[in-house]
């Protein structure tokens, strides 16, 4: 072999070499911020219970700005004030979210029910706020009533994945009726002259309109009904909120406490 030939075929090897090295530290996808995949994954197993079936929605609610966390699209027109989230409210204020949602018939982005591990994941989703919403269900003699919950998804990683464990209440279902009560709680101590002489609130039951009541001193702002079958969703909802005023529903399984403050 020539010395020309040689020296050619050295040069040609180092530059292969070169290409490959680039190969190694140059991403090969090319996936700016902006095309990044984002998931939220729901697990619904605790130890041997796995949660199979579980019907959950998807909703994007909001954004995050340069002033914070704000409400977006059909939310917007909510009085939440979400850019105060809190460990001790996000439960509340997602189930207020979601209570809206339900009575307004709101459609999600996505939906779907949880796989044979208990997991469902949503994916390709945008930047954002989102609500996940859990419907009841059914196994044997036991029932498990999903909590709702939001999550904001964002440009941390090229890839975002968020692992999101749901809380749930168990029971067992019975033949005897079921009591729920909701009430009006007034957050406003030093405003106690702004407040209306009555509110009016609707009663959803599987995401139908059951009743409208209104709730006033007259009947000490509560009101009570019993139902025959324990494993309906029910979800209560204010309307006509005053000016001014933010709502939270703080919920345990069979009361509901509507706070304006």
């Amino acid at each position: 072999m020539s010395a020309s030939k040689s020296k050619f075929l050295r040069t040609l090897i180092c530059f292969i070499a070169f290409l490959s090295c680039l190969t190694l530290i140059v991403p090969l996808s090319g996936q700016s911020a902006q095309d990044a995949e984002r998931t939220i994954k729901l697990i619904c197993r605790n130890d041997d219970t796995i949660i199979q079936g579980m019907e959950w929605r998807l909703y994007r609610i909001g954004e995050r700005t340069d002033d914070g966390l704000s409400l977006t699209g059909d939310f917007s027109k909510y009085p939440v004030n979400i850019n105060d989230l809190t460990e001790n409210n996000v439960a509340q204020k997602a189930k207020t979210l979601e209570s809206y949602a339900v009575a307004d018939s709101l459609q999600p982005i996505a939906s779907g029910k949880t796989e044979s591990n208990g997991e469902l994941a949503f994916n390709s989703l945008d930047n954002g706020l989102f609500l996940a919403a859990g419907t009841t269900l059914q196994v044997g003699d036991t029932y498990f009533v999903p909590s709702s919950l939001i999550v904001e998804t964002n440009d941390t990683d090229s890839i975002f994945l968020y692992n999101a464990y749901p809380k749930f209440f168990y029971a067992t279902l019975s033949d005897s009726l079921s009591a729920h009560t909701v009430k009006k709680v007034w957050d406003d101590e030093n405003a106690v002259s702004s407040r209306p002489d009555s509110v009016t609130v609707e009663l959803f039951s599987n995401g139908k309109l059951q009743k409208t009541v209104v709730l006033s001193s007259a009947n000490n702002w509560e009101y009570s009904w019993k139902d025959s079958d324990s494993i309906n969703d029910w979800h209560v909802v204010e309307r006509n909120v005053p000016d001014d005023y933010n709502v939270l529903i703080d919920f345990n399984r069979s009361q509901y406490l509507i706070k304006n403050s």
